[in-house]
């Protein structure tokens, strides 16, 4: 997971399954991407003092999983189902092995921001609108 809000790519963390990362922003806009054999991102539009969420979700690559982020509405915050996924995944923080990992692969993940960013930018207001995190969403 990575932070690319402006010309530099700042590394957040790795997710797994079970697994949460948290990581605090100012108010306004940010652009996070996710990074497997494609790279896919998603805006927030955050408020001070709220809490946002969003999901690493799986879909079918060439070769392997592709990751996508899933903005959380502030809708579901109250279900059961958000429940079930704050309770069941527990926080990581970043370990020498992964800011290892993230440096041996800051190529790579340079590479897939930049072949992967005009195909987000090309996308529909509409569809950009469905993968933005906005300040009503938090809590």
């Amino acid at each position: 997971m990575f932070d690319v809000s402006g010309n530099d790519t700042r590394f957040v963390g790795l997710v797994n399954n079970g697994t949460k990362l948290g990581y605090y922003v100012t108010p306004g806009q940010h652009t996070f991407m996710v990074v497997s054999e494609a790279a896919d991102f998603m805006q927030a539009n955050v408020a001070a003092g709220k809490t946002y969420y969003a999901l690493v979700t799986p879909r079918m690559g060439m070769w392997k999983a592709r990751f996508s982020l899933k903005p959380v509405r502030g809708s579901e915050l109250g279900g059961t189902e958000f429940a079930g996924w704050d309770s069941g995944t527990v926080f990581v923080v970043n370990s020498p092995e992964s800011q290892a990992w993230a440096a041996a692969n800051g190529a790579d993940i340079a590479q897939k921001r930049a072949a992967y960013w005009p195909e987000w930018s090309g996308k529909s207001a509409a569809a950009r609108a469905q993968a933005t995190l906005n300040a009503e969403d938090g809590r």
